[in-house]
């Protein structure tokens, strides 16, 4: 029988699974009724306890901690650049009124609404532009 902390860890390793499995975070987060930031907490923790394990283990030769080491570093890097860039991604997104009220769209965010914004027609053009957008964008969604 699964105590309280089996079945929180095997929920967490199901989301981070099935993401991997349908090769679509979003999905998986739908799926199991979760937000993507859950999902890259939880990644976050895997990659904590990893390089925890990694260290701990003497069984594993010096190269290969030293390899482990250079890919931590790499993974800690990228997710700093990504952490700035969703921080300017999302402050731009509610300094804009285009942005905000694409947002109000589901499953449209800052990043989708700044692609929106950026490749489709000027708003303008339409009689009701955002008002059948986001029909639009309902319809398609059920």
């Amino acid at each position: 029988m699964l105590n309280s902390t089996d079945k929180i860890i095997k929920h967490k390793t199901g989301l981070l699974n099935l993401a991997e499995e349908l090769g679509n975070v979003s999905k998986a987060c739908q799926v199991m009724g979760m937000s993507r930031d859950t999902f890259y907490r939880y990644k976050s923790a895997v990659i904590v306890r990893l390089i925890g394990l990694v260290e701990v283990d003497d069984s594993l030769p010096a190269l290969a901690k030293e390899m482990a080491a250079i890919h931590f570093e790499q993974i800690a890097q990228f997710t700093r650049q990504i952490d700035i860039l969703t921080g300017k991604i999302k402050t731009y997104g509610t300094s804009n009124s285009t942005l905000r009220r694409l947002q109000t769209m589901p499953g449209v965010g800052p990043i989708g609404a700044m692609t929106i914004e950026t490749f489709a027609p000027d708003m303008a053009t339409f009689r009701r532009p955002i008002v059948i957008l986001v029909d639009n964008c309902r319809t398609i969604a059920r």
